[in-house]
């Protein structure tokens, strides 16, 4: 950490903290996209659990808009799906070369894996929204940006300006989780 709080750290990994009642994105920030944040939650009280080694972290491929969708403003849909997987989807999205963020709407199904238009429709701009939770709630994850819910609805208004940011989706399943983050961005 310095004065600014801008210690320009990168290649690091904080993930699966517990913090008490503050919001993980406010209180974990990077300015870096070579540091993966994920998996960070809100919680009324720490839960002790095992320690994880992870010995080599998995990251992120970044991924171009989808350009069937995109327009010449830079407006563009964006998703992250997976299928009997335990370990989830995670992906960099990008604004076109010279554009940033001005807004982001994305929804998540961490139970069944799929977010239909209409669900996607509903999402006001610059909100993230869990439309099906997984049956058991914490074991279902929707990230966007340094923001992770497992439920209900959250502001993304802190991507504005940003280049790119990291999509991400994990539900766990005896049978292998399924899960899908499925959004629209706005870059100008």
């Amino acid at each position: 950490s310095s004065i600014n709080n801008g210690d320009l750290a990168t290649k690091n990994t904080v993930a699966n903290n517990q913090i008490v009642k503050l919001n993980p994105a406010k209180m974990i920030r990077s300015f870096s996209a070579d540091n993966i944040i994920s998996g960070n939650r809100t919680v009324r009280k720490i839960a002790l659990g095992k320690a994880q080694y992870i010995p080599k972290p998995i990251r992120p491929k970044p991924v171009k808009p989808n350009t069937e969708s995109q327009n010449q403003n830079g407006d563009f849909g964006f998703s992250c799906k997976t299928k009997n997987n335990n370990y989830g989807c995670k992906k960099f999205v990008r604004c076109p070369a010279g554009l940033r963020v001005v807004a982001v709407k994305a929804a998540c199904n961490l139970e069944s894996g799929s977010v239909k238009t209409s669900q996607l429709d509903q999402v006001r701009w610059n909100s993230l929204a869990v439309v099906r939770p997984s049956d058991r709630v914490r074991q279902g994850v929707c990230s966007i940006g340094e923001l992770d819910i497992s439920q209900g609805r959250a502001d993304l208004s802190f991507l504005r300006d940003f280049q790119r940011f990291y999509i991400a989706c994990k539900e766990h399943d005896k049978n292998g989780g399924d899960c899908q983050i499925r959004g629209k961005a706005i870059c100008r």
